[in-house]
């Protein structure tokens, strides 16, 4: 079987349409890689930044409260407190 002139331009033409489609996916695909990579350095910087945040408080609280226990979480210190009578809840 012959391919005609015209069918065989529009075969080319198929097989470039069909680069120029995985190209930009290619492109498409490197664009989200660089997004995702941002968005993870990102959360690691907030991440660092939080736990430096954190440290911080926890020195404040050392130092308001010398009584209160290191290995307490944050949770827990609220357990103490509304245990010691000062709920943060209102009373009825």
């Amino acid at each position: 079987m012959h391919i005609l002139p015209s069918q065989q331009q529009t075969a080319e033409e198929l097989a470039a349409n069909e680069e120029r489609v995985k190209k930009r996916r290619r492109e498409s695909a490197q664009r989200s890689r660089a997004r995702k990579n941002c968005y993870v350095k990102n959360l690691e910087y907030e991440n660092r930044s939080l736990k430096a945040e954190n440290e911080k408080l926890r020195a404040v609280l050392a130092q308001l409260d010398p009584t209160s226990s290191p290995s307490l979480t944050p949770m827990g210190r609220a357990m103490v407190a509304d245990t010691d009578g000062y709920s943060a809840a209102p009373s009825h």
